[in-house]
């Protein structure tokens, strides 16, 4: 996509936004490098760069696309602006073309994936995705509770074998039906879903999404109280009863507290179990805390550190036992009994519900979903379908026949070998586009070579047709793949601009920005020719400091007027037994962080209390080697010892700055912006501050913007040349539209711009201007 702005041109590639500024104004006409005649002829041509010319359809949809804020009033000038930005843009462009960068292997990889990328998003069926998500989010808004019998048959198993299943589940479904027998009783009896002995086929309660296709509809589509007809799933053929619907409840998130008790435990541990989670419930009533019990008692190791907090679910994504204690909280924060499951026993506390959000903030993640799920095969059929139309797909069955023919055993071993006299057959498979393009027996053989393996099916006619059905698919969608440009403006456009707009960026970064940061000399000779645009005004010296409040302030200003600032590690104790050589882990964490704090502030010193027993024996270097074999000099760190009188020793440990924004870490342990400390070199206008404060060398004190402020102007410097070292990123800048500017001069030359006034006249007409 190209968004052209006033005085820059845009790239979004790929999802990249890359900038490329262009020169402020246009060369001058004097150069010869545009020329505005009639040579074009018609209005269809809008201007010729070189040997290659623009329509004006193209310039017009690209300007459509990118100028949503435009402003009418003004539009001749921005018409005109865009032209000169598109025009700059076609010049690299012709540039990078003629330079070889098309043929370079870094191009074709990245444009290769960009245009894969693209392509992918017209290469589904947009309608029926569309439908699909209406009807998921429709059915979220209802549960349906459920039961199903289950006769497995393999989705590749052989006619006969799916017959028999079938004939299974039809008898099954007569018993209930017409015979009165129980839905229940029969699935114990029948049903080859292993958990049905146990639950007598039950399913709870579900919604959408959460069942393979065929079956949720059939869930849906099923008056309660009633059987459903068979129904084929990749499992076999069901029958189900659906035993109720209710609104959906929703989403919940819940804690948990586990008590692991599962079948096959030890009877003295099952009791155990219960015991225990019977006195974690009574300690919840009278009043525990939750964390700390889950902490030290939940099984849940997963979510024990977390306070036993488990993922939002809705209804049948959870065992039923556990979701419906779960779903019977009613308020955030009520517990529930003690709950148990097969894995043992639970006690759930309600943190959250959660409705069905509209569907707008939901799309997105229903198309993913549906992506994932089986009834995108539907969307995928329906695509095939309408591409074999548009496509004009024709089939030679006698040529089809002749392929099924050849398959033996060995192709569903993987070990299938193309027959001598059919490797070189030319004979026509299927053609697409009325004959564009043909598919050759002898193709289709090929790939059957290269794609088989260990097949699913038992029959190989049955392998080999599926393999040409997948071939069909192939070559349906890479010829649609390839005709893309043909079909969709859009796509055609798109691709152009990702095309272009990577040329670009190649191009403009070894021409323009690489070379102006490499081109030292060139940058120093820009930079003192140009001195004078880089000008320091007055700046002041100064502490600045913005607090919460007025007490907060005062206590940072005492600290200030000392020049002593405590950081986040002040009087830190840690007590310890023996040497202060043996390090704690304790005293490990802080002294690291002390450490951490000396490594990154030069100025920062550490101050040590150790008050230790009558028999410890330490010394200086004892506490100090700590600090110096970690690279910090002696001198920084300062030790005082004394005698403890307490059964183990205490270090004190405070960490000391010279710098005022050290503080920050002393102050904001509670409140994150309790204090907010800078001090530097500052331009008045750069700080907002200091426009409501006198300028003038002093203490002041305001209160702005719901804040409390200290600013100490220590000096005020006159104004004064910038060096290089102090602007340098703007210079680069500033250099690097010099350098384009004079190397778009040298393009006009080299490809000398043609602009069509006829057509220009025509943009304009078909924005209502004169």
């Amino acid at each position: 996509m190209i968004h052209l702005r006033r005085h820059s041109l845009a790239l979004f590639v790929g999802g990249l936004l890359v900038t490329v500024y262009s020169c402020t104004q246009p060369p001058a006409s004097s150069n010869n490098s545009t020329s505005s005649q009639s040579q074009l002829e018609g209005t269809d041509i809008l201007f010729r760069i070189g040997d290659e010319e623009v329509s004006r359809e193209e310039f017009q949809y690209v300007f459509e696309k990118n100028s949503i804020n435009r402003e009418e009033d003004n539009l001749r000038a921005e018409l005109d602006e865009y032209m000169e930005l598109y025009v700059n843009f076609k010049l690299k462009v012709l540039e990078a073309e003629d330079k070889g960068y098309p043929e370079r292997p870094s191009f074709q990889r990245e444009f290769g994936q960009y245009r894969d990328q693209l392509a992918d998003t017209y290469l589904t069926d947009h309608e029926a995705t569309d439908k699909l998500k209406e009807e998921a989010y429709s059915r979220l808004k209802e549960e349906v509770k459920a039961s199903h019998i289950l006769i497995q048959v393999g989705e590749n198993a052989p006619p006969q074998d799916t017959l028999v299943a079938y004939n299974k589940i039809v008898e099954l479904r007569n018993r209930i039906v017409d015979g009165g027998e129980n839905f229940e009783a029969v699935a114990r009896e029948a049903s080859e879903d292993p958990s049905a002995a146990n639950n007598g086929g039950s399913l709870g309660y579900f919604s959408a999404l959460q069942m393979v296709y065929p079956f949720e509809n059939a869930a849906f589509n099923t008056t309660v109280g009633e059987v459903s007809q068979p129904l084929r799933t990749r499992f076999g053929y069901h029958i189900l009863s659906v035993d109720d619907r209710r609104p959906s409840a929703g989403k919940i998130q819940v804690a948990h507290i586990m008590i692991r008790a599962t079948e096959g435990m030890p009877e003295e541990q099952l009791t155990a179990a219960k015991a225990k989670i019977d006195d974690i419930a009574e300690r919840l009533d009278n009043g525990e805390n939750w964390f700390e019990l889950c902490r030290q008692f939940s099984d849940d190791v997963r979510t024990k550190s977390r306070g036993g907090v488990l993922p939002p679910f809705g209804s049948g994504e959870m065992i039923i036992e556990f979701e419906e204690a779960a779903f019977a909280l009613e308020n955030q924060g009520d517990i529930s009994t003690p709950v148990q499951t097969a894995y043992g026993w639970h006690i759930i506390r309600l943190e959250e519900r959660q409705g069905l959000k509209p569907f707008a903030e939901m799309e997105t993640e229903l198309e993913e979903r549906i992506s994932r799920d089986s009834r995108s095969q539907i969307t995928q059929k329906a695509f095939i379908a309408r591409l074999q139309k548009e496509n004009q797909l024709e089939e030679n069955q006698e040529a089809l026949d002749q392929a099924l023919a050849m398959a033996d055993s060995s192709l569903l071993m993987g070990q299938w070998v193309i027959p001598a006299e059919a490797e070189q057959s030319n004979t026509e498979l299927f053609s697409l586009g009325g004959g564009e393009q043909t598919y050759t027996l002898s193709d289709f053989l090929q790939y059957v070579s290269t794609k088989q393996g260990r097949s699913p099916y038992r029959d190989p006619a049955q392998y080999m047709q599926a393999l040409y059905e997948r071939y069909r698919e192939d070559g349906l969608m890479e010829y649609e793949k390839d005709h893309l440009a043909d079909k969709y403006e859009d796509y055609r456009y798109l691709v152009k601009e990702y095309r272009d707009g990577i040329l670009l960026f190649q191009l403009m970064d070894e021409t323009i920005w690489s070379k102006a940061v490499a081109d030292t000399s060139g940058l120093k000779e820009y930079f003192e020719n140009h001195r004078d645009q880089y000008q320091w005004e007055e700046r002041a010296t100064a502490t600045i400091l913005s607090a919460m409040n007025a007490e907060v302030l005062e206590e940072a200003i005492e600290l200030v007027q000392e020049g002593k600032y405590p950081t986040q590690v002040i009087d830190r104790d840690v007590s310890f037994s023996g040497p202060v050589r043996m390090v704690s882990d304790n005293q490990r964490l802080i002294l690291n962080e002390a450490i951490t704090l000396l490594v990154n502030d030069p100025t920062a010193t550490a101050e040590l209390d150790v008050q230790m027993r009558g028999e410890d024996s330490l010394g200086y270097a004892s506490v100090t080697s700590y600090f110096t074999e970690r690279g910090i000099d002696e001198d920084r760190v300062s030790v005082r010892f004394g005698k403890s009188r307490q059964q183990n020793g205490t270090l004190i440990l405070s960490v000391f700055s010279e710098r005022s924004k050290a503080m920050e870490g002393f102050f904001n342990q509670e409140a994150p912006l309790a204090l907010v400390s800078k001090e530097g070199l500052y331009e008045q206008d750069k700080e907002a501050i200091l426009n409501e404060v006198p300028w003038e060398v002093g203490e002041h004190q305001v209160t702005w913007d719901n804040r409390s402020y200290y600013v100490w102007i220590k000096n005020i410097q006159p104004g004064a040349q910038k060096e290089l070292s102090e602007v340098r990123g703007a210079v680069i800048s500033d250099y690097q539209d010099y350098l384009e500017k004079e190397w778009l001069g040298d393009l006009r030359k080299k490809f000398p711009v043609t602009v069509n006034e006829e057509a220009r006249k025509a943009v304009y007409q078909a924005y209502d201007l004169d």
